[in-house]
């Protein structure tokens, strides 16, 4: 975000950027209130970006939902194929990890998406 400050016409999309892309509020005033601007200010920048720039914030929801996605299919594959690889009682890996986390982003990702 620091270098869009040489350009204020693009802040607003940088803002809906960063939270699109996992910042909550109030990171993002706090980086902007660390970059020189004062409280209410930036408070105020971060409300209109949300309001007027939706679609950059879904895209980086959407961007979240897929690798939550990804995440679960690599948790299955791994533990598909090495169950299908112990033989008569062998063992094998259940990837829960993977799982785990790609659920957790699944999630965020629609919570963002749904509340964008």
């Amino acid at each position: 975000m620091a270098t869009t400050m040489n350009n204020p016409a693009s802040l607003p999309q940088t803002i809906a950027s960063a939270i699109g892309g996992g910042k909550s509020r109030k990171e993002v005033v706090r980086i902007l209130v660390n970059s020189g601007i004062n409280a209410p200010q930036a408070e105020s920048m971060v409300n209109y970006a949300v309001s007027t720039h939706k679609a950059e914030i879904r895209k980086g929801a959407a961007k979240q939902l897929g690798v939550g996605i990804l995440l679960v299919l690599v948790g299955i594959v791994i533990t598909a194929a090495t169950y299908s690889m112990a033989r008569h009682g062998g063992m094998y890996v259940v990837a829960y990890g993977p799982v785990v986390f790609g659920a957790i982003s699944i999630l965020r990702g629609l919570f963002r998406f749904v509340f964008a």
